[in-house]
């Protein structure tokens, strides 16, 4: 269970700045994508209807630390566990 170490790939490394960054691939689990939105039309006043538009989408993504190397004990991963997690508890 998790994104580590089963959907991350190898160990990464960058500078930013003159700061180095660690960092690794995170695949959100089977079934799961992000998307991109923008808002199609501003709405006119606050109460509105307001209209999206997906513009992209993506499976995984590279995840930075600038302070140490990326691991499950990271928030980030603990809250992509939580998609596992809550599957297990409210799945079919």
């Amino acid at each position: 269970m998790g994104v580590y170490p089963s959907t991350h790939g190898p160990e990464l490394s960058a500078t930013f700045r003159g700061h180095p960054l660690d960092g690794t691939q995170i695949t959100f689990p089977e079934g799961y994508r992000a998307v991109l939105v923008t808002e199609t039309k501003r709405p006119l006043t606050e109460d509105a209807e307001r209209k999206f538009q997906v513009t992209g989408g993506f499976k995984n993504f590279t995840y930075w630390n600038w302070d140490k190397k990326p691991s499950k004990n990271d928030d980030l991963c603990k809250a992509m566990d939580w998609i596992e997690i809550a599957e297990a508890i409210h799945g079919d």
